[in-house]
């Protein structure tokens, strides 16, 4: 085996593997000219080997080599093969001996499985190098190096939907954990995507996050949006829905899961008290106006939410909830309506009341509470008893 080959290659002693008996039959001392002719040129790889990409763990390696050879007889050449572990710093060589005719041939050279476990050369990713050498022992031609090759299988699965908060704070950093499994014997890699929409808007502003290593058994990644990225990508304060997903190393996906609805920093408020219709009578409509900041980047939604309480007969407040109402950017004021009936069924009765308002985002997040003036509700007259 030629030492320099692998100092060169590697940059470190490689780990070496003894040729089969068959291969250490003597042979005549190579002469110093290839066939006894001065003019006889080297021989080369045609091509870079042709190999299975992938085997099964308890598979077969073999490789069809292509090789030129000028001279006119038969000669023994060298074929060096090494596999070099993702991450090693050492290699598992094996030299086979080949006799070569003239001219253009290609030979199969072979490491069944007890070949491949006697090199512990296991389930794993590697990369494979292929050198030629002449019969003395010298490099001929170009090493091929950095063949990607693969024993065993990786089946990586996204094993739980990403847990997401309801907020963060406008300037907080987002973690999204994602728990990836793998049932096979080797290492697979992955590729995580965040996808943030607004929830009136069918544009979405993708983040992938690539070569995630999911080793056997599986790994938790967390993937990590500070805020300098969202202010890259335009991601502002205010609603958006997230889509989490992922995808493996043939970028197919593993799973996908759409629509959390995630609130960045606070920026929807209740700046003033509400201004409330009263004295009323009994069958005239209650108009109370409810006045929404909006210190976002785009319009949003609310639940108006109107509170009474101490009023006749009211143990406890009465709420009630009016949906959709849009809050442009700014502050703006949004009258609302409660006819007579609507407080009859909620059991608002004549007399005094105590009226506050708040809201709830989209996220269902309850804003401040602000206090109006008390609502008087007249009871209606009594015609009856006038005439």
């Amino acid at each position: 085996m030629h030492r320099a080959f692998a100092a060169c290659l590697f940059g470190a002693t490689c780990a070496l593997s003894l040729p089969l008996a068959a291969e250490t039959s003597s042979t005549p001392a190579p002469q110093k000219y290839a066939c006894g002719d001065p003019t006889c040129n080297p021989p080369s790889l045609a091509r870079t080997p042709s190999y299975p990409a992938q085997i099964e763990r308890n598979g077969d390696f073999s490789a069809d080599v292509s090789i030129n050879q000028p001279c006119s007889c038969t000669r023994q050449l060298g074929m060096l093969v090494a596999f070099t572990a993702s991450g090693a710093k050492t290699s598992h060589e094996r030299m086979f001996k080949l006799q070569v005719e003239p001219g253009s041939t290609t030979q199969k050279v072979t490491l069944n499985k007890a070949d491949l476990a006697k090199a512990k050369i296991g389930p794993g990713r590697y990369t494979i190098s292929f050198a030629l050498y002449d019969e003395h022992d010298k490099l001929a031609g170009s090493t091929i190096a950095g063949n990607p090759f693969i024993i065993g299988t990786s089946h990586e699965t996204l094993a739980a939907k990403p847990i997401l908060p309801a907020s963060i704070g406008r300037d907080s950093e987002l973690a999204i954990p994602f728990v990836f499994g793998n049932d096979g014997d080797v290492a697979g890699k992955a590729t995580a995507l965040v996808v943030f929409t607004r929830p009136d808007d069918n544009k979405g502003i993708e983040i992938y996050v690539p070569n995630l290593g999911i080793p056997p058994g599986g790994a938790k990644h967390i993937v990590r949006v500070p805020i300098k990225k969202r202010r890259e990508l335009q991601i502002g304060a205010g609603a958006w829905l997230v889509t989490t997903s992922a995808f493996d190393a043939s970028e197919q996906r593993l799973a996908s899961f759409p629509g959390h609805l995630l609130m960045i920093g606070k920026v929807l408020s209740i700046p003033v008290a509400p201004t409330v219709t009263t004295p009323i009578e009994q069958t005239q409509d209650l108009g109370i106006t409810l006045t929404l900041k909006n210190d976002g980047e785009v319009d949003d939604l609310v639940t108006a939410l109107l509170i009474f309480s101490g009023g006749p007969g009211a143990p406890k407040p009465i709420e009630y909830k009016i949906e959709g109402i849009g809050v442009e950017r700014g502050t703006n004021s949004h009258p609302l309506i409660l006819s007579p009936l609507d407080r009859y069924n909620l059991g608002i009765r004549p007399g005094r009341w105590q009226v506050a308002v708040s809201a709830l985002d989209r996220a269902g997040k309850r804003l401040e509470t602000r206090r109006g003036t008390d609502l008087v509700i007249r009871p209606e007259a009594n015609t009856t008893a006038a005439q």
